[in-house]
C-alpha cells in the first residue's frame, strides 16, 4: 500500500501523516522543554485578535477536512492563544468539536456513508469516556490534563512516522 517506485517521492497521503507526526512531536518537544506554557499562571492571550482567528480558522480548516488529533492542536491554542487555563480549554474544545462534528454528521449520514453500529458503540464508549475525563480533570487540574497531553502528542506523533 503507498508503495513508490524508489527516486520518487512520498504519496501526499504518506508525506501528510510524515509531516503531522514530526509537527507533534516537536510540539511535545517544546512542551517538555517550556512547560509553563501551558501551565502558566499567568492566562493571558499571547497574539492579536487577527492572528488568533488566522490559526482557529486554520484549525477549522484541518478539522473539518481531517479532525484526526485536532484536539491536540485545538487545546494548547486556546492556551495560548485565547489565555484560558487548561481545565477550561480542555471544556472548549469538547465543546467546539461537538458543534463542527453535527454538520459533518449530517453530511455522511445523507451520503448514506455512515456504519451506525460502529458510530454509535464508539458514540457510548465516547460519552463515558468524556463523563469520566471531565470529572478527572475538574479534580485533578491542569497537571493531569497537561501529562495526557503529552502522551497523546508523543504517541501520535511516533505512530505516524512509523510505517502503515
Amino acid at each position: 500500500m503507498n508503495e513508490v517506485p524508489a527516486g520518487t517521492s512520498l504519496p501526499p497521503d504518506t508525506l501528510f501523516r510524515k509531516v503531522l507526526g514530526v509537527v507533534f512531536l516537536v510540539m511535545s518537544l517544546v512542551l517538555i522543554a517550556q512547560p509553563k506554557l501551558l501551565l502558566r499562571d499567568e492566562k493571558t492571550a499571547m497574539c492579536s485578535e487577527v492572528l488568533a482567528a488566522l490559526i482557529f480558522f486554520a484549525i477549522g480548516l484541518y478539522a473539518g477536512f481531517l479532525q484526526a488529533g485536532v484536539g491536540v492542536l485545538l487545546l494548547p491554542a486556546l492556551v495560548l492563544v485565547l489565555g484560558r487555563d487548561l481545565v477550561a480549554a480542555n471544556g472548549m474544545k469538547n465543546f467546539l468539536v461537538l458543534i463542527y462534528t453535527i454538520p459533518a454528521l449530517a453530511v455522511f449520514a445523507f451520503e448514506e456513508k455512515i456504519d451506525w453500529t460502529a458510530g454509535l458503540t464508539l458514540a457510548a464508549g465516547n460519552a463515558a469516556g468524556g463523563y469520566i475525563g471531565a470529572r478527572l480533570a475538574i479534580r485533578r487540574g491542569t497537571k493531569l490534563i497537561f501529562a495526557f497531553l503529552l502522551a497523546v502528542m508523543i504517541l501520535t506523533g511516533a505512530r505516524l512516522l512509523v510505517a502503515f
